[in-house]
């Protein structure tokens, strides 16, 4: 209920949101069409997204590019291992992002009122991101829920 409706409200409340971690056991549990599905009852368009990088200086250019675009959204999909840098938990935390901007000296002060978002498979989340994360957790007891066929409500988007 969160992932639709935190970018409802996102403008009726001052402060940060918690990003939004979809997480499961296997690949095909319904992650990335959980993550579709909110995003497009919420906003009318799948999420804005980017893969994910454990590297801090990439993860940092990508908030300043999201903070740069003024986009209210953004997933990072398919996260795999552990998942937390210090540029993640200060955009978790921060209503206004600085960074220099690539191939200039200049560095902007952006708003940053991003609601983000992540999906991937058995994720550890680090110390600090822990906190600051709703945790969504999607358990399959199939051994290959992809192949599944039998859905009540087929072609959900």
């Amino acid at each position: 209920m969160s992932c639709i409706f935190t970018p409802l409200a996102r403008l009726t409340y001052n402060g940060n949101s918690p990003l939004h971690l979809i997480d499961a056991n296997t690949r095909g549990t319904g992650k990335g069409l959980l993550t579709d599905c909110s995003a497009i009852i919420s906003t009318g368009r799948k999420f804005p997204r980017s893969s994910y990088s454990h590297d801090d200086s990439e993860t940092r250019k990508t908030i300043t590019a999201v903070a740069l675009s003024g986009e209210s959204v953004f997933l990072f999909d398919n996260v795999s291992g552990y998942f937390g840098l210090p540029s993640l938990d200060s955009a978790l935390t921060a209503q206004e992002w600085t960074d220099r901007l690539l191939g200039t000296n200049r560095t902007p002060k952006l708003p940053l009122n991003v609601i983000w978002y992540a999906n991937g498979n058995n994720v550890a989340l680090a110390a600090d991101t822990a906190r600051r994360t709703l945790h969504i957790r999607l358990e399959s007891f199939e051994e290959k829920p992809e192949e599944r066929t039998q859905f009540s409500q087929a072609n959900l988007e």
